[in-house]
């Protein structure tokens, strides 16, 4: 092997490291950005759940209407807004089972039908993110 493969090979490698820091970088900064919303998604659900109980029942179907919008940005129905509120209301001890972790959760969903993992892992996906919008 000569001078000008060995250092043709050198650059090449150079360059796919290049290449990966980028695409690294980007993803970090989408998955930074895609958190970011999640975090104001929540402020915002937040604001929305304080408000609603003061409205008149017209101003409520409008406001459904809104939340219906929001929720739809991360794939989530009313009917599974509405279950996650009232899991999340809940504490359910058995299945947060105090300092149950993410790891043990994922576990324990596996023993459930598959129509309702699809609703459970959104769930877990979303207090996930809504917990660590708090900190």
């Amino acid at each position: 092997m000569d001078d000008t493969t060995i250092n043709n090979h050198f650059k090449n490698l150079k360059d796919l490291k290049s290449n990966n820091s980028s695409f690294g970088n980007k993803l970090k900064m989408r998955y930074q950005k895609q958190e970011q919303l999640f975090k104001n998604m929540n402020k915002n659900l937040d604001q929305f759940m304080l408000n609603f109980e003061a409205l008149n029942d017209n101003s409520k179907h409008i406001h459904k209407m809104m939340l219906k919008n929001i929720l739809k940005e991360v794939d989530i129905t009313i009917e599974e807004f509405e279950s996650l509120m009232r899991l999340k209301n809940k504490s359910n001890h058995q299945f947060h089972k105090g300092s149950q972790t993410k790891d043990d959760a994922n576990i324990q969903l596996e023993t459930f039908p598959e129509n309702i993992k699809v609703l459970l892992k959104k769930v877990l996906k979303a207090l996930e993110i809504w917990g660590n919008s708090d900190s």
